[in-house]
Order: structure tokens, then sequence, then C-alpha cells
């Protein structure tokens, strides 16, 4: 399908980023009846409490709170200065993806993030690393990006980040995307840094705190 090129919206609709809908306790649980006595003799039968799934797809929006940002499985910090910006970005961004959250710096548009999420879609095979490169590769691509290229994989929380970055246009300036992309669960998470050079030190450092705290915290 056709997609739109690297403006406002566009690049709010790439802050996919990506992360993922998250499962509880929806079993029912079943307590032991009620103890019967007959004479001298009584019987007790309880039924197992069933097992907790395991939590694997963190969901649901983010709040900052201070320089913590905060949501449903996932927890990590952000530098001095930046700001949620997340109603900003949620009225451009367009469905299947899902915005966590979105950062700016407060001097401006000097350093973006977007945090998203989005199902896996036509991506055949989630535990194939160059599915995965493709995937990361070929979104920016898709997204109208220019000297798209894929960057050496990373680790986000203990988790395998593939990684790729793009020129391309934000508004009326000049774009840096440095994009990780990480699977979990059913879903893709995405995080994008946003900067207006051609500098990728300066987009590593605006993402550099966020991917070396961040934690996934069980809960989703």
């Amino acid at each position: 399908m056709p997609y739109p090129r690297l403006s406002l919206a566009a690049l709010a609709v790439a802050l996919p980023a990506a992360a993922l809908a998250g499962c509880g306790d929806d079993g029912a649980v079943t307590g032991p009846p009620p103890l019967t006595t007959t004479g001298t003799t009584a019987t007790t039968t309880t039924t197992p409490r069933p097992r907790r799934p395991r939590v694997v797809t963190p969901a649901g929006p983010a709040r900052l709170r201070g320089e913590v940002v905060r949501g449903r499985g996932f927890r990590f910090r952000v530098d001095p200065g930046v700001v949620d910006s997340t109603k900003r970005f949620r009225r451009v961004i367009a469905p299947p993806q899902k915005l966590l959250v979105g950062l700016a710096q407060q001097t401006g548009d000097v350093g973006l993030i977007g945090i998203s999420i989005r199902p896996f879609g036509d991506l055949v095979d989630v535990g194939d690393r160059l599915s995965m490169r493709t995937e990361a590769v070929e979104g920016l691509r898709g997204l109208g990006g220019k000297s798209v290229r894929g960057l050496p994989d990373a680790r986000l929380g203990g988790q395998r980040a593939y990684r790729a970055e793009s020129l391309g246009r934000f508004e009326s300036q000049k774009v840096l995307v440095i994009r990780y992309l990480v699977a979990r669960g059913d879903r893709l998470l995405t995080i994008d840094g946003l900067v207006p050079s051609r500098s990728r030190a300066a987009a590593e450092a605006l993402l550099r705190t966020i991917v070396r705290s961040w934690r996934w915290t069980g809960r989703g």
C-alpha cells in the first residue's frame, strides 16, 4: 500500500514505535469447597490455583513523572529538559499503531522521541533476525526516508533491538531518524529518535539515557 512522505503526520506515524498489548490474569480461581465431616472422617477437595500467565506484551499509555517514564510493563529515564508531547503526536498518529508516549526537548524540536506499538502484520518470522533487520530498514524506507541503512544491533532491557537510520523531513527541517525495533509478544515496539542534523552522534545521545535505563517491569 502507498506510504506517506516523512511529513509531520508521517513521522509521527513512524514513531511507532513499537510495545505492546498487556496480558493479565484472566483465569478464574476456584477455592476449596466447605469441609465435610461424616462421623470421625473429614475430606477436603481443593481445585489447583491456575498459574499466572507470563507477561509478554507491555501496553497502554506511558506517563512522564519528573525524569522517569512509566508504562504498563516498562519504565525508563529521560534527561532533564525532556517534556511530555504525547497529545501532540497522538493527534496525527494513525492505526494500527498505538502511541505509548511522545517526548520532546523543552527547547523545541531540537530532539523528538516517539515510542509506539503495532501488530506484526506481514512480518513472516519474528524469530528470524534477517526478517527483523529488513523490517527495521524497510519501515523507514516505506515512509519516504532517504539514505536508509541498518545499524548494529543493540540491547533494550536485555532484549535484542534491531536498528536503522534514515534522512527525512519534519516540518521544514531536515532530520535524521534512528529507529530501535523490538519484538515482544505479538507486537513490535518502535522507538524513534529525531534530530535536525546528519549527526548520528546527536541522535544516539538523545536516546542513550532511555536505552540504558529501559527495564521491563513484568506488569502488563
